[in-house]
């Protein structure tokens, strides 16, 4: 059988107008930090969730204002979660029962993306009740409520726990072979260690976004959600941050946490050892007295922080973790924070 040349030209030309969609359908997920899944009504929320987010130098994908035309919305869908680092769930009384969310709840879960999953008006009790099956793909991910009033505050705590992954800001395009240098493993290596009660998970998301406006890495543990291998990513970062940051609050529960010792103790060990010679520990104190310090911490600087206005004890914290580069012992350390708002007595 003979087929005609005009067919055999008109064959190639929408093979090359498929094959080039499909370029483009694709290059538009590459390296996406986040991708946001949640229905048409809310998207004024997911708007702004990835208007922050992008604000704080993350990627986003976001459905709305992402997805090509004449492209099967399928296959970029699954495109866009497959290249993620991070699936961000918008959990309102709109996706609960959503299918199509429901499919690329599924599709997260089998590419072993890390769940963010955000409540607006469902309850964790609702979650569970009428959607068995994300709980099981969320797995052990904590989810937090949203004040849709405050977006900014649920931006710095997703912020901080993207950075607990190893997804940093201002990263999203760049190739996997040009990663940074100060990679270990699957895990970033970070400057700071910041060990402290999940009660204080706004104020602490704060300090990370914070530092990392100034180039400092931060790691915060709580975020680790449903991460398998929970302690060794804590150990990870135990060993290559060089400052250990103190979050405490007046709760005894956060003193005598066996995480939070376990965390002081592991790294205060490694000064004393000598492997962390270049080390530094600081506490910020919210309304703790300096005399109600456990041992292991008493012996080391420490400075007061206001929770509701907390911008000057960070603004001391970053002078003495940039001051103590390359001079980090402890008679010049403390020399740094002479002129930094002490501890109250």
């Amino acid at each position: 059988m003979t087929i005609p040349e005009s067919s055999v030209g008109a064959g190639l030309v929408l093979a090359f107008q498929l094959s080039i969609k499909s370029l483009l359908a694709g290059a538009c997920v590459m390296g996406v930090d986040v991708f946001i899944s949640y229905v048409e009504e809310d998207s004024s929320v997911a708007m702004q969730l990835g208007d922050g987010l992008r604000r704080n130098g993350f990627s986003t994908w976001l459905y709305e204002r992402d997805i090509l035309p004449g492209v099967s919305y399928l296959v970029q869908t699954g495109d866009a979660i497959a290249a993620c680092r991070a699936f961000l769930l918008l959990i309102t009384p709109h996706s609960i029962g959503s299918h199509q969310v429901g499919a690329e709840v599924v599709r997260a879960f089998e590419e072993d993306k890390p769940f963010f999953p955000l409540r607006q008006d469902v309850s964790h009790k609702d979650l569970q009740r009428r959607q068995p099956a994300w709980r099981q793909a969320i797995g052990s991910s904590a989810s937090i409520a949203m004040d849709s009033g405050d977006i900014d505050a649920t931006v710095r705590r997703v912020a901080a726990g993207l950075q607990s992954h190893a997804i940093l800001p201002g990263r999203a395009d760049e190739p996997e072979q040009t990663q940074s240098p100060l990679t270990v493993g699957h895990l970033a290596k970070y400057e700071v260690f910041i060990s402290a009660h999940s009660s204080h998970q706004e104020l602490v998301g704060r300090l990370v976004a914070d530092l990392g406006t100034f180039g400092i890495t931060a790691f915060f543990p709580s975020v680790l959600g449903g991460a398998s291998d929970f302690l060794h990513h804590i150990d990870e970062a135990l060993d290559s941050a060089k400052v250990l940051v103190v979050v405490l609050g007046t709760s005894p529960e956060e003193i005598e946490s066996s995480w939070s010792n376990y965390e002081w103790h592991s790294f205060i060990n490694e000064i004393h050892s000598g492997r962390k010679q270049d080390g530094a520990v600081i506490s910020l104190l919210l309304n703790l007295a300096p005399e109600r310090l456990p041992l292991v911490l008493g012996v080391y600087q420490s400075l007061q922080c206001d929770p509701a206005q907390p911008d000057e004890a960070f603004a001391a914290l970053r002078k003495f973790i940039v001051a103590g580069r390359g001079m980090r012992t402890w008679s010049r350390l403390s020399e740094t924070l002479e002129s930094a708002p002490p501890a109250r007595p």
